[in-house]
């Protein structure tokens, strides 16, 4: 797709840009900053608070109608959920699948898995491509994530998979710091070296912020002949409600050693700090001042979500903009993307689908952030995972030792699974529930002496 996602809002992709700007030195590997996996970690369990993305597919107009191109499909477990704006998903696995219009059917291409630690970080991903040959899923790819006690990523290491030696092998890895208030000061990225068996320094990253913890500036360095040489930087200004007002990107130059401007964004907010308007420009070397590049407007908006963004470009020859693109979006009931449709502009005078525009379509499932017991009478109960897709497990602990009743019922009341079981102080079973329809069950345990009721959530495969 021509139009990534990525322009859905600049704010947005300038934020996860600036806060991983070493990720520019990560070509071709799946890691994540840790000020990304910072900005992650730090609202566990709120984002998408009773919605989370299931699946999307991305699309390319033909010249028809918007043809599929690409989706990716996403499992969870427990009550970890994401949506698209989330740097990385808080989900079990993926799997990417690209579009065959030869077959008009769908191809397998990537699918990752992700694990979780007690404190609810993602500690370990893996990789997978699709072999066509042997019809098998490959390893390709593995992430290794350390934290320390405030969810703050410390150390992680990218590895790839060597099919000869049958094993993992060190690829990169990033070393990062953080202050008082758990903002991330220096990233170090280093690349392995097999020759001598250590860690090379590559590039160094330096963070600092003002005291509502926005990012002021951000420095971006190389390692050369043994020592940090400077390359970029990016500084920032902010209003008073701390919305983005300036990002002006500079590069080093060795020869008059100081920083030479390149790039600027400049934003504007309304009332309710949403954003209007979004400017692009390039730094004229020449005359020394901004020249115009693009400009992204904003409107029709539900809270803060714009419903239209136009992306005009700059006509040096009329000094004026022109409209480029139009790009119209929808949204859930919690504010989620739905879908966005671009449109190019017709020299005619309208707005009109022509090949290469995109478009991206969004499906989400409801979910419980939470599983509490309705009732709790002398024991307790755990069901698990939340939600549940094939099996579901139940532990039970009864104050004193009774026979009782299990029973599994939807919210019509109907009993799904129901059984007996003597006399028991400590009981655990599984139960298969993949044949249920996907929604919300109450778990109804009725014994001689206690009573527990607990909700329960079972989700497709």
């Amino acid at each position: 797709m021509n139009k990534k996602l990525l322009l859905l809002f600049p704010a947005f992709f300038y934020y996860t840009q600036s806060l991983n700007a070493q990720a520019n030195n990560r070509a071709g590997q799946d890691v994540v900053s840790a000020s990304q996996l910072k900005t992650h970690t730090a609202a566990k369990g709120t984002a998408a608070t009773g919605s989370r993305l299931i699946s999307y597919v991305e699309l390319s107009h033909d010249g028809v109608t918007y043809a599929y191109l690409d989706s990716t499909h996403f499992s969870y477990s427990g009550t970890r959920g994401s949506d698209y704006t989330w740097p990385i998903g808080r989900w079990d696995s993926s799997i990417a699948l690209g579009y065959n219009t030869a077959t008009s059917s769908w191809v397998a291409l990537v699918r990752n898995f992700q694990s979780f630690d007690g404190n609810d970080d993602m500690y370990d991903k893996v990789g997978k491509t699709w072999n066509t040959s042997t019809n098998t899923w490959d390893n390709n790819d593995h992430t290794i994530n350390i934290y320390d006690g405030a969810h703050n990523l410390l150390t992680q290491v990218a590895q790839t998979w060597d099919a000869v030696a049958v094993n993992w092998k060190n690829s990169s890895k990033t070393i990062d710091t953080y202050d008082p208030n758990n903002n991330v000061t220096d990233v170090v990225y280093q690349n392995w070296n097999a020759a001598t068996s250590s860690w090379d320094n590559a590039t160094h990253t330096i963070y600092n912020y003002d005291a509502n913890n926005n990012l002021l500036t951000e420095i971006h360095q190389s390692w050369v002949a043994g020592n940090w040489k400077n390359s970029s930087m990016y500084t920032n200004t902010y209003d008073a409600n701390n919305n983005l007002l300036t990002f002006i990107s500079q590069n080093w130059n060795n020869a008059t050693s100081n920083w030479v401007n390149y790039i600027k964004r400049t934003y504007t907010y309304g009332a309710s700090n949403e954003l209007l308007n979004y400017l692009y420009q390039f730094w004229n070397t020449t005359n020394n001042v901004w020249d115009n590049g693009r400009r992204y407007t904003y409107s029709n908006f539900t809270g803060i979500n714009p419903g239209t963004r136009i992306w005009e470009n700059w006509n040096t020859s009329t000094s004026s903009y022109e409209n480029a693109v139009r790009t119209q979006y929808t949204y859930n009931t919690y504010g989620q993307y739905l879908s966005y449709y671009d449109e190019s502009w017709n020299v005619g005078g309208f707005w009109q689908p022509t090949p290469g525009d995109g478009g991206v379509r969004f499906h989400y499932e409801t979910y419980t952030t939470s599983v509490n017991n309705i009732t709790n009478i002398g024991g307790d109960a755990k069901a698990y995972p939340v939600p549940a897709n094939n099996l579901l497990n139940i532990d039970i602990d009864w104050n004193n030792a009774q026979p009782f009743t299990i029973s599994l019922l939807d919210l019509s009341g109907r009993v799904c699974r129901s059984w007996h079981v003597p006399a028991a102080a400590h009981y655990h079973t599984a139960i298969s529930v993949g044949d249920l329809p996907y929604g919300n069950y109450v778990l109804n345990i009725e014994g001689a002496e206690g009573h527990v009721v607990k909700q329960i959530v079972v989700s497709p495969n």
